[in-house]
């Protein structure tokens, strides 16, 4: 008993992702509000990226037993603890 193996028909794939291809290139020029949104879009990212940046140093003292539990929690996250450490003040100022 022989498998039937289908062959694939490459001048159909290729129709088919241009014909899909033209459709959203269709969709995008019909819709007006296209660029705005966009626009939308770029701005709230930027400023997303801006809240994000680090663009402060911070040197601090403490208690060397206390540095010790927020490393062993940073572990226990699966983190690097000067990034555990800047979530929790992160939090802590919002």
């Amino acid at each position: 008993m022989k498998k039937k193996i289908q062959k694939s028909n490459p001048k159909k794939a290729v129709k088919t992702s241009l014909t899909s291809s033209l459709g959203r290139i269709k969709t995008v020029l019909e819709d007006k509000n296209y660029w705005a949104k966009l626009e939308a879009e770029m701005a709230l990212k930027s400023e997303e990226v801006a809240a994000s940046r680090k663009d402060t140093v911070l040197h601090l003292r403490m208690n060397s037993r206390d540095l010790a539990r927020l490393k062993e929690k940073a572990s226990q996250a699966g983190m690097k603890y000067q990034p555990f450490i800047a979530a929790i003040l992160r939090q802590a100022a919002r």
